[in-house]
């Protein structure tokens, strides 16, 4: 789901990079979390075997209705549109806020990675961890992931107003600004080990 149908401005996030698969493998992205999924590959593959594309999340209708959903309510535009948007609000962030190493991602799959010792003895993975605790505290759930688990994985819904996203930013900056400021007790923290 965190580069599923549109979330990157385009249907598959693969679009973006001028690539051309040669089979299409769809999950939980594709209903948007329902129970559906597809194989999109060329004929001679898919025609193998009379039986190949039976499978239990295949044709749903219900499911289906979610690829509807996304072009009437142009969601990839709105996808496209608001994740500029974002990044751009989330750059002008780093430039304010040391404790951020970089934004990266595109669409409305973005990251901020925060950097080692933006607060003396604290590592990026747990000023990260008190960052999402912090965020969530203020009403905004956000994520940590990443090899060293210290990137803010920002992966709103492909509806997200201009406003929502802005008070978002605003909300994770206030976030940081706490957590570096040691404007808060991480007691609460300790015991919190993620999503």
């Amino acid at each position: 789901m965190k580069v599923g149908i549109g979330r990157t401005g385009v249907l598959h996030a693969f679009q973006n990079f001028g690539i051309e698969p040669d089979v299409l493998v769809l999950g939980k992205g594709l209903g948007g979390g329902l129970p559906i999924s597809a194989v999109i590959g060329p004929e001679w593959l898919m025609n193998d075997r009379a039986a190949f594309s039976f499978q239990t999340l295949h044709g749903n209708p219900v499911c289906a209705a979610v690829l509807r959903t996304i072009e009437r309510e142009r969601l990839l535009s709105n996808s496209s549109k608001v994740g500029y948007c974002l990044k751009e609000l989330l750059n002008e962030l780093a430039v304010r806020q040391p404790a951020i190493a970089e934004v990266r991602g595109i669409g409305l799959a973005l990251g901020i990675g925060l950097r080692d010792e933006a607060l003396p003895g604290v590592t990026a993975r747990e000023l990260t961890a008190r960052v999402v605790y912090r965020a969530f505290q203020l009403g905004l759930v956000v994520y940590y992931v990443g090899v060293n688990s210290n990137v803010i994985e920002i992966t709103p819904p492909l509806n997200i107003s201009h406003e929502e996203a802005m008070r978002g930013v605003e909300i994770i900056e206030r976030a940081i600004e706490d957590v570096v400021s040691s404007k808060m007790d991480f007691g609460e923290c300790q015991k919190f080990a993620g999503w």
